[in-house]
Protein backbone atom coordinates (compact mmCIF):
# COMPACT_ATOMS: atom_id res chain seq x y z
CA UNK A 1 0.00 0.00 0.00
CA UNK A 2 2.98 2.44 0.77
CA UNK A 3 3.84 2.82 -3.14
CA UNK A 4 0.83 3.14 -3.93
CA UNK A 5 0.29 6.18 -1.77
CA UNK A 6 3.50 7.47 -2.86
CA UNK A 7 2.43 6.38 -6.99
CA UNK A 8 -0.59 8.80 -5.51
CA UNK A 9 1.59 11.66 -4.27
CA UNK A 10 3.76 11.21 -7.44
CA UNK A 11 0.93 12.30 -9.84
CA UNK A 12 -0.22 14.84 -7.89
CA UNK A 13 3.64 16.55 -8.15
CA UNK A 14 3.89 15.90 -11.93
CA UNK A 15 0.20 17.26 -12.68
CA UNK A 16 0.71 20.33 -10.34
CA UNK A 17 4.27 21.00 -12.18
CA UNK A 18 2.55 20.48 -15.83
CA UNK A 19 -0.25 22.93 -14.97
CA UNK A 20 1.98 25.67 -13.80
CA UNK A 21 4.35 24.84 -16.89
CA UNK A 22 1.36 25.66 -19.36
CA UNK A 23 0.03 28.23 -17.08
CA UNK A 24 0.51 32.01 -18.76
CA UNK A 25 2.62 33.80 -16.23
CA UNK A 26 1.05 36.99 -15.56
CA UNK A 27 2.07 40.46 -13.39
CA UNK A 28 -0.45 42.30 -11.44
CA UNK A 29 -0.59 44.97 -14.00
CA UNK A 30 -2.11 42.52 -16.48
CA UNK A 31 -5.07 42.38 -14.04
CA UNK A 32 -5.95 46.48 -15.25
CA UNK A 33 -8.40 46.51 -17.60
CA UNK A 34 -6.78 47.43 -21.26
CA UNK A 35 -6.33 50.69 -22.59
CA UNK A 36 -3.85 53.87 -22.49
CA UNK A 37 -2.26 54.95 -19.11
CA UNK A 38 -3.75 57.90 -17.20
CA UNK A 39 -1.16 60.37 -16.89
CA UNK A 40 -1.44 62.21 -13.42
CA UNK A 41 -1.94 66.08 -14.43
CA UNK A 42 0.20 66.72 -11.33
CA UNK A 43 3.25 64.74 -12.27
CA UNK A 44 4.78 67.31 -14.02
CA UNK A 45 5.57 69.70 -11.20
CA UNK A 46 8.75 69.53 -8.86
CA UNK A 47 8.26 67.57 -5.95
CA UNK A 48 7.06 69.72 -3.41
CA UNK A 49 4.94 71.71 -5.67
CA UNK A 50 3.50 68.72 -6.65
CA UNK A 51 3.27 67.80 -2.82
CA UNK A 52 1.57 70.91 -1.81
CA UNK A 53 -1.23 70.38 -5.44
CA UNK A 54 -1.65 67.12 -4.81
CA UNK A 55 -3.13 68.26 -0.63
CA UNK A 56 -4.65 71.41 -2.14
CA UNK A 57 -6.32 69.36 -5.22
CA UNK A 58 -7.54 66.00 -3.36
CA UNK A 59 -8.87 68.33 -0.21
CA UNK A 60 -10.91 70.41 -2.75
CA UNK A 61 -12.11 67.29 -4.75
CA UNK A 62 -12.82 65.45 -1.12
CA UNK A 63 -15.17 68.54 0.02
CA UNK A 64 -16.49 68.39 -3.78
CA UNK A 65 -18.16 65.08 -2.75
CA UNK A 66 -19.03 65.95 0.65
CA UNK A 67 -16.50 63.59 2.12
CA UNK A 68 -14.60 66.45 4.08
CA UNK A 69 -17.53 70.03 5.69
CA UNK A 70 -16.66 73.10 4.48
CA UNK A 71 -16.19 73.69 8.16
CA UNK A 72 -12.80 71.43 8.62
CA UNK A 73 -9.53 72.99 9.65
CA UNK A 74 -7.58 71.20 6.99
CA UNK A 75 -9.59 73.92 4.27
CA UNK A 76 -7.63 77.04 5.92
CA UNK A 77 -4.11 74.84 5.14
CA UNK A 78 -5.13 74.35 1.46
CA UNK A 79 -6.30 77.90 1.15
CA UNK A 80 -2.69 78.93 2.55
CA UNK A 81 -0.80 76.31 -0.13
CA UNK A 82 -3.14 77.46 -2.83
CA UNK A 83 -2.05 81.29 -2.32
CA UNK A 84 1.79 79.78 -2.35
CA UNK A 85 1.40 77.99 -5.00
CA UNK A 86 -0.47 81.06 -6.98
CA UNK A 87 2.79 83.23 -6.37
CA UNK A 88 4.72 80.43 -7.52
CA UNK A 89 2.67 81.15 -10.57
CA UNK A 90 0.67 77.53 -11.08
CA UNK A 91 -2.59 77.75 -11.99
CA UNK A 92 -4.29 76.23 -8.73
CA UNK A 93 -7.96 76.16 -10.46
CA UNK A 94 -7.31 74.40 -13.45
CA UNK A 95 -4.90 72.17 -12.06
CA UNK A 96 -7.53 71.26 -8.97
CA UNK A 97 -9.95 70.55 -11.93
CA UNK A 98 -7.75 68.54 -14.44
CA UNK A 99 -6.73 66.31 -11.18
CA UNK A 100 -10.74 65.90 -10.02
CA UNK A 101 -11.08 64.84 -13.92
CA UNK A 102 -8.09 62.57 -13.36
CA UNK A 103 -9.34 60.96 -9.47
CA UNK A 104 -12.89 60.44 -11.10
CA UNK A 105 -11.86 58.15 -13.76
CA UNK A 106 -8.90 56.60 -11.44
CA UNK A 107 -12.09 55.15 -9.37
CA UNK A 108 -13.83 53.90 -12.39
CA UNK A 109 -10.94 51.73 -13.65
CA UNK A 110 -10.12 50.82 -10.20
CA UNK A 111 -13.86 48.72 -10.66
CA UNK A 112 -13.40 47.52 -14.38
CA UNK A 113 -11.43 44.20 -14.65
CA UNK A 114 -9.56 42.64 -17.72
CA UNK A 115 -12.17 40.31 -19.03
CA UNK A 116 -9.53 38.95 -21.62
CA UNK A 117 -8.07 37.02 -18.61
CA UNK A 118 -11.22 35.19 -18.39
CA UNK A 119 -10.96 31.13 -18.39
CA UNK A 120 -7.19 31.72 -19.02
CA UNK A 121 -5.03 29.17 -16.58
CA UNK A 122 -2.48 31.44 -15.27
CA UNK A 123 0.82 32.02 -12.96
CA UNK A 124 0.50 35.30 -10.68
CA UNK A 125 2.68 36.35 -7.80
CA UNK A 126 1.00 37.61 -4.13
CA UNK A 127 0.57 37.65 -0.89
CA UNK A 128 -1.21 35.61 1.04
CA UNK A 129 -4.42 36.92 3.25
CA UNK A 130 -6.40 33.64 4.75
CA UNK A 131 -10.28 33.73 4.63
CA UNK A 132 -10.41 29.80 5.53
CA UNK A 133 -7.79 27.80 7.78
CA UNK A 134 -7.06 25.64 10.51
CA UNK A 135 -3.88 25.93 12.16
CA UNK A 136 -1.45 26.77 9.49
CA UNK A 137 -3.57 24.81 7.10
CA UNK A 138 -5.37 27.51 4.23
CA UNK A 139 -7.94 26.55 2.23
CA UNK A 140 -9.32 30.01 1.07
CA UNK A 141 -7.21 33.35 0.73
CA UNK A 142 -7.31 36.55 -0.87
CA UNK A 143 -4.13 36.88 -2.82
CA UNK A 144 -3.19 40.98 -2.97
CA UNK A 145 -0.07 42.75 -4.01
CA UNK A 146 1.79 44.63 -1.36
CA UNK A 147 1.99 43.21 2.28
CA UNK A 148 -0.15 44.97 4.87
CA UNK A 149 -3.23 45.61 2.02
CA UNK A 150 -6.79 45.10 3.34
CA UNK A 151 -5.39 45.35 7.21
CA UNK A 152 -2.76 48.04 7.76
CA UNK A 153 -3.60 50.08 5.31
CA UNK A 154 -6.73 50.31 2.96
CA UNK A 155 -7.30 47.65 0.72
CA UNK A 156 -6.13 47.51 -3.09
CA UNK A 157 -8.70 47.98 -5.45
CA UNK A 158 -10.76 44.78 -6.62
CA UNK A 159 -8.92 44.63 -9.80
CA UNK A 160 -5.88 44.31 -7.82
CA UNK A 161 -7.14 41.29 -5.37
CA UNK A 162 -7.79 37.88 -6.00
CA UNK A 163 -10.02 35.52 -4.04
CA UNK A 164 -8.04 31.91 -4.54
CA UNK A 165 -9.87 28.88 -3.48
CA UNK A 166 -7.49 25.80 -3.34
CA UNK A 167 -7.90 22.42 -4.73
CA UNK A 168 -5.98 20.80 -1.33
CA UNK A 169 -5.00 22.98 1.71
CA UNK A 170 -1.91 24.78 1.75
CA UNK A 171 0.17 25.03 4.70
CA UNK A 172 1.13 28.61 5.42
CA UNK A 173 4.27 29.95 7.21
CA UNK A 174 2.35 32.75 8.17
CA UNK A 175 0.34 35.85 7.38
CA UNK A 176 1.23 37.57 4.01
CA UNK A 177 3.34 34.76 3.07
CA UNK A 178 4.70 34.94 -0.78
CA UNK A 179 3.11 32.50 -2.79
CA UNK A 180 2.91 31.64 -6.47
CA UNK A 181 -0.44 30.76 -7.39
CA UNK A 182 -1.69 28.52 -10.24
CA UNK A 183 -4.89 27.95 -12.25
CA UNK A 184 -8.03 29.15 -14.43
CA UNK A 185 -8.98 32.67 -13.10
CA UNK A 186 -12.30 34.59 -14.01
CA UNK A 187 -13.19 37.70 -14.04
CA UNK A 188 -15.93 38.30 -11.20
CA UNK A 189 -17.00 40.69 -9.20
CA UNK A 190 -17.42 39.57 -5.14
CA UNK A 191 -17.19 40.64 -1.76
CA UNK A 192 -15.83 37.88 0.85
CA UNK A 193 -15.46 38.39 4.38
CA UNK A 194 -12.22 39.09 6.09
CA UNK A 195 -11.75 38.58 10.16
CA UNK A 196 -9.75 41.17 12.02
CA UNK A 197 -8.64 41.02 15.81
CA UNK A 198 -11.65 43.42 16.65
CA UNK A 199 -14.40 42.22 13.98
CA UNK A 200 -14.96 41.49 10.14
CA UNK A 201 -14.59 43.76 7.02
CA UNK A 202 -16.52 43.09 3.46
CA UNK A 203 -13.57 43.26 0.81
CA UNK A 204 -14.76 43.90 -2.83
CA UNK A 205 -12.71 41.60 -5.08
CA UNK A 206 -12.69 41.57 -8.38
CA UNK A 207 -11.19 38.02 -9.78
CA UNK A 208 -11.77 34.38 -8.83
CA UNK A 209 -8.96 31.58 -8.88
CA UNK A 210 -10.74 28.61 -8.13
CA UNK A 211 -9.28 25.18 -7.44
CA UNK A 212 -6.05 26.46 -7.31
CA UNK A 213 -2.67 25.17 -6.67
CA UNK A 214 -0.19 27.07 -4.30
CA UNK A 215 3.68 27.33 -3.89
CA UNK A 216 6.20 29.00 -1.67
CA UNK A 217 7.24 32.11 -3.89
CA UNK A 218 10.52 32.07 -5.58
CA UNK A 219 12.05 33.88 -8.83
Amino acid sequence: MRWLAAAVVSLFVLAGQARAELAQPITWDDLLPPGPALADPLGVLPPMLRYEMGYVAQLRHAVSKGQVGDDSPAIRDADEMAIRLEAEGLDVDGLAAAFAEYAEEMQERESMLNEALDGRTVRIPGYLLPLDFDGSAVSEFLLVPYVGACIHVPPPPPNQIVHVDLDQTYATSGLYSAVWVTGEISAENSSQSLSFVDGRSDIPVGYVIKNASVEPYAQ
